[in-house]
């Protein structure tokens, strides 16, 4: 469940992370990656792990999840983590809605659920 705060704590929020962000930039320089995690639910429960990983690879993900099942039903969902937030908005708009069996799938940056 999301924390709900006010624009002010999320401004300070923000401040603090760009801070810290830099200064890993500085302290690591070559470590430190812009990366972004977006979440891919409606997946069918028909389609198989390797078939969803040979879709995602041509957007040369980071890392994916394993699959995940919504306790009691049939909806399947997993993580993906890309190299910047450019390339996974690039997956966004390339995947969010697609036709996957009877399924449309469902794409969002994982902040976007609270």
């Amino acid at each position: 469940m999301c924390n709900q705060k006010n624009s002010s704590e999320l401004k300070t929020d923000e401040e603090t992370i760009r801070n810290n962000h830099l200064q890993l930039r500085r302290e690591l320089p070559g470590l430190v990656a812009d990366a972004a995690e977006i979440i891919i639910g409606n997946i069918p429960a028909t389609v198989k792990p390797s078939y969803f990983l040979h879709l995602l690879d041509k957007f040369e993900p980071l890392a994916i999840s394993y699959l995940f099942q919504v306790s009691g039903t049939e909806i399947y969902y997993c993580h993906a983590y890309f190299k910047s937030r450019k390339d996974a908005v690039k997956v966004i708009k390339k995947l969010n809605s697609l036709q996957l069996n009877e399924n449309k799938l469902l794409v969002l940056f994982s902040t976007t659920l609270c």
